[in-house]
């Protein structure tokens, strides 16, 4: 004790009520105005740090614990506080609005290729459908001129006409024709009768 009045002098009670007020206001002044309102576990904290290594300085003092209840503030500075609480408020509503618009538009674009993603599928699909099907015709028709070689061949052979080497190409499809139109003609007679 002789030692604390020799240092601080009479009014040492005084003294450290003033320097722990001066700490404690250097300490709000580093904080933003809305910590004040939103974190104040944070201010107390850090009051709480602060005034206990300025009272350990000296080693006079041990801080036991630093309660923040309730903070007068002057009324200018709290419409400030007031006032910067709503514009943020007022900002992350605008920014919340904005997302669920770009959100909306996101959407409304992701339909949009969906859409045409499932055109070019059914457009595809029925190419390839009008492709299979002209290739099926085309088989279809390959089969039917193989047939009618396949029959002419027969009827050359059983007229005998690959054999002759007298008659000419023309000749052989004459004689071909006049077989098949005689006999068609035969049948056609044979069932009109």
């Amino acid at each position: 004790i002789p030692k604390l009045y020799y240092v601080w002098g009479q009014y040492w009670k005084n003294i450290a009520r003033i320097q722990i007020l001066r700490t404690i206001k250097d300490t709000t002044a580093t904080f933003p105005t809305n910590v004040f309102f939103e974190n104040r576990a944070l201010l107390a904290s850090t009051m709480r740090r602060r005034v206990r290594e300025m009272l350990e300085e000296d080693n006079f003092f041990k801080l036991e614990d630093l309660q923040l209840r309730s903070i007068i503030l002057p009324e200018p500075f709290e419409e400030a506080i007031l006032d910067k609480i709503l514009k943020i408020q007022q900002q992350n509503t605008t920014r919340y609005n904005q997302e669920v618009v770009v959100l909306m538009e996101q959407k409304e674009v992701e339909q949009a290729v969906a859409e045409a993603n499932a055109s070019v599928t059914l457009s595809t699909a029925s190419a390839e459908g009008d492709r299979m099907v002209r290739v099926q015709k085309a088989k279809a028709l390959r089969e039917l001129v193989q047939t009618y070689a396949e029959y002419y061949r027969l009827i050359k052979d059983e007229l005998g006409l690959a054999d002759d080497p007298t008659l000419s190409e023309d000749e052989r499809r004459a004689a071909i024709s006049f077989f098949i139109w005689s006999r068609m003609g035969k049948r056609h007679m044979a069932t009109s009768a």
